[in-house]
C-alpha cells in the first residue's frame, strides 16, 4: 500500500532528523580542536594549595548559582528553585543551612490572608464573650 504524495510530505515533516545531524561536537572535541588551532579555551588558575579546600570552593560555586537565580526572580524562592532544577523546599533548606548569607536576597514569606482574617474573627468573638 502506497501513501498519497501529500501524506508522504506530512510524514517527512514530522519525522525527526537522524541523531547524527542533531549532535554537536562534544566538549572534548571542541577543546582538542581549539588546542590544535593554538587557542586556549580555559585560562590557567594559580591555586594556593596550602589554603585550598575543595568543599569551600564548591560552596562558593553553588552560592553563585543560587544568588543569580534569586536575583533573576526578584527573590522568589519557588521560581529560583525551578530555574535551578530543585524543589522550593530543598532550596529553602540550602538557604537555611549552607547559605545563610543569601537569605537576605529572598523575599520574606507571605502569610495567607485567610488565616489572618479567621484569627481576627476568633479574637473578636472571644472579646465579645468576655465582655458580655
Amino acid at each position: 500500500m502506497t501513501l498519497p504524495k501529500k501524506q508522504k510530505k506530512e510524514l517527512n515533516k514530522k519525522t525527526p532528523k537522524p541523531v547524527s545531524e542533531k549532535i554537536e561536537p562534544s566538549a572534548e572535541t571542541q577543546i582538542s580542536n581549539a588546542e590544535e588551532n593554538g587557542e586556549n579555551q580555559t585560562p590557567e588558575m594559580k591555586i594556593d594549595w596550602e589554603n585550598f579546600s575543595l568543599s569551600k570552593e564548591v560552596l562558593k560555586f553553588e552560592a553563585g548559582f543560587i544568588s543569580q537565580a534569586l536575583k533573576e526572580t526578584n527573590g522568589a524562592v519557588t521560581k529560583a528553585a525551578l530555574l535551578l532544577g530543585l524543589s522550593h523546599q530543598h532550596l529553602s533548606l540550602l538557604l537555611k543551612t549552607r547559605h545563610e548569607e543569601l537569605a537576605t536576597i529572598k523575599k520574606p514569606r507571605k502569610r495567607r490572608n485567610d488565616n489572618n482574617k479567621k484569627k481576627k474573627k476568633r479574637l473578636r468573638n472571644k472579646q465579645q464573650k468576655n465582655q458580655g
